[in-house]
């Protein structure tokens, strides 16, 4: 099944000047992020009982996995095992576009989700 990521609905964000679209199946769920290079970031960690991988697909973010910053450019893969604590906490000049993976699926970041977040 193609997903054509413009079609997609916008999801939850925690920050001004993100946009974020998910697809989801039965056992994993990928979100696609854009992030203007003017969106601030409060480097506020979070962690959740998902495996997360990071898909750089342009530009550049600078993120925190329990306590080590990584700088992640086009084409870099980051993995986040379960109950990591992690966080973005900037973008290069060009702003970032990036995948997030997730499993099981985050069903809880679907637009009208009744989940709560875990």
């Amino acid at each position: 099944m193609f997903i054509d990521w413009e079609k997609m609905p916008r999801t939850r964000s925690p920050r001004a000047k993100d946009s974020r679209r998910i697809a989801s199946g039965q056992n994993m769920s990928f979100v696609r992020i854009e992030i203007e290079p003017t969106a601030e970031f409060t480097g506020e960690t979070h962690w959740h009982m998902h495996e997360q991988w990071v898909v750089v697909l342009a530009g550049d973010v600078r993120m925190t996995v329990a306590d080590e910053e990584v700088q992640l450019t086009t084409g870099d893969v980051l993995y986040i095992p379960i109950d990591a604590p992690h966080a973005p906490l900037a973008v290069g000049p060009a702003g970032a576009t990036y995948l997030e993976i997730f499993a099981p699926p985050r069903m809880d970041l679907l637009p009208e989700s009744i989940v709560p977040a875990v």
